[in-house]
């Protein structure tokens, strides 16, 4: 025997079998038999071979019916025995079959219905509470959330003001802009100099005047550690002597790190839900001033430019090894010596010290050696460290920020 259970002053839910309470409310149910008044219809059965006449199908009160050919459009009835199962729709069962005629095949069940979640969610694209709304479209959402255009290739967030936190369902994200770039090494040093020298240079005038600044051939080096040649012109132009030095290079060059002109945070919404239509998502409504980040340029509805944003910087720099240049000796006490052989072996012809470059015209010969006489002085020299920088620094991760205005 069958039993089913009619739920009164609410609706009615059919259970094939045993009786099973499902809602926790089961003082609302009444236990009745099948066929009996106030049931649901129950399909008769297959006519036989010989011709058995099927019966008509019940209505909501009466105890059976004949065989269903077809399956019936009775909203939550059972088939009748080998006849196709009744799909959700009218509350009729259809027709039965012919005497003799075999029944139909099992029909299709109906679809499930929604699995109520509790309150509704307005940021997570579901119908939580079953009412056939899904977030902004539900009235429950009037007030907390709100819906909002995003354009594409954007995302909604908010800029954060000074001392405050973003809200929960926000990421914090951090943005720079104006980058500035040290491009200098420092860190390096040259430690005491070695190999001090005092030189100095000489041109002969040829067939130019004396004095000018016109020369003839090549310019002669002269040294205080060595004997050099001269032209034999007895009309020569001179620069005054120079103390060099060299030096060891020590330390370990680096670079002042980059750094930015602003900074900013936005918070990045991470809560949007739909039932907003095309273009739009449903947001938390707390925020004042929605701002989007993007790849591309402002939309109508977010025309504040606030300019691009950065979230990072991409250092490629590197510091070249530490080195020291010619560095300087004191070699204010000597002079310049000439002489009329070719080897400094005669006495040496002075010539007047000069501030920085000078003549001496119509000597009493033409020499042909010369030398610095006198010799730096001890622990006088010095020498500059030098480095520099390889690669750039370029700002990553750039984003268009507009605002709402």
């Amino acid at each position: 025997m069958r039993f089913r259970l009619l739920l009164t002053g609410v609706g009615f839910v059919t259970l094939a079998g045993a009786c099973n309470a499902i809602l926790g409310n089961e003082s609302e149910y009444v236990l009745v038999r099948a066929g009996a008044p106030g049931s649901e219809p129950e399909a008769g059965t297959t006519g036989s071979a010989s011709g058995g006449k099927g019966g008509t199908a019940g209505s909501s009160t009466s105890s059976g019916g004949k065989a269903a050919g077809a399956g019936g459009k009775a909203t939550g009835g059972t088939a009748g025995r080998n006849g196709s199962s009744g799909k959700g729709g009218a509350a009729d069962a259809g027709e039965g079959g012919g005497a003799g005629e075999p029944a139909g095949a099992g029909g299709d069940a109906g679809a499930p219905s929604c699995v109520s979640r509790g309150a509704e969610n307005c940021f997570n694209g579901l119908d939580d509470d079953c009412n056939g709304d899904v977030d902004c479209a539900d009235s429950a959402c009037n007030g907390p959330a709100e819906c909002r255009s995003r354009p594409s290739g954007a995302e909604l967030g908010y800029f954060l003001g000074s001392g405050q936190t973003c809200l929960s369902g926000y990421t914090r994200v951090d943005l720079y802009q104006d980058l500035t770039v040290p491009m200098q090494c420092k860190g390096c040093s040259c430690i005491t100099p070695t190999n001090l020298l005092c030189d100095s240079g000489v041109y002969g005038h040829g067939t130019y005047a004396c004095p000018s600044y016109q020369f003839s051939g090549q310019l002669w080096d002269v040294f205080n550690d060595r004997c050099s040649s001269l032209p034999g012109d007895p009309n020569v132009h001179y620069y005054s002597i120079r103390g060099t030095s060299e030096c060891t290079p020590s330390g370990t060059p680096t670079f002042d790190p980059t750094t930015w002109g602003a900074s900013a945070v936005f918070c990045l919404a991470d809560r949007t839900g739909g039932g907003c239509g095309a273009g739009k998502v449903c947001v938390p409504a707390e925020v004042p001033t929605w701002c989007t980040l993007g790849d591309g340029g402002c939309s109508a509805d977010y025309t504040d430019d606030r300019g691009t944003w950065y979230e990072g910087v991409d250092d490629q720099r590197e510091c070249s090894a530490c080195q020291c240049g010619l560095g300087t000796a004191d070699c204010s006490a000597s002079y310049i010596g000439v002489y009329s052989d070719g080897g400094c072996g005669t006495n040496a012809l002075p010539l007047q010290s000069v501030q920085d470059q000078g003549d001496a015209c119509g000597l009493s010969f033409g020499p042909k050696s010369a030398r610095i006489i006198g010799n730096p002085v001890a622990g006088s020299g010095s020498c500059e460290p030098s480095t520099f920088v390889q690669g750039e620094a370029t700002p990553t991760n750039g984003h268009k920020a507009c605002c709402a205005p």
